[in-house]
């Protein structure tokens, strides 16, 4: 059990990260949005700067099979299906610094 998806990877070519924040009004156009820049992990490139997750601090994000993921301590923390669900950190695919 791992973090609940965000969204569908998608294909398209990235924008700029003005057509990330507030692009989108429902959760259909957040999904149109994601899609448009080239899935979940494109659209986070373009809006924060990606990290070695082995560098990630506590609060910068990270992907796990393709959710996104809050590092805390020794930990990926998502939501999961049944609450919060606690992931090794090394499993992280990518990592983004949040300042």
């Amino acid at each position: 059990a791992g973090c609940r998806s965000a969204a569908s990877p998608g294909g398209g070519a990235a924008r700029g990260a003005s057509s990330v924040s507030g692009a989108w009004k429902t959760e259909r156009g957040a999904y149109r949005v994601i899609r448009s820049l080239g899935g979940l992990e494109a659209a986070m490139d373009v809006r924060f700067k990606r990290i070695n997750p082995n560098l990630a601090n506590d609060g910068d994000i990270g992907m796990y099979e393709g959710s996104l993921c809050i590092f805390s301590g020794a930990h990926l923390v998502g939501a999961g299906l049944t609450g919060l669900t606690h992931i090794n950190r090394m499993e992280a695919k990518a990592a983004w610094i949040v300042k």
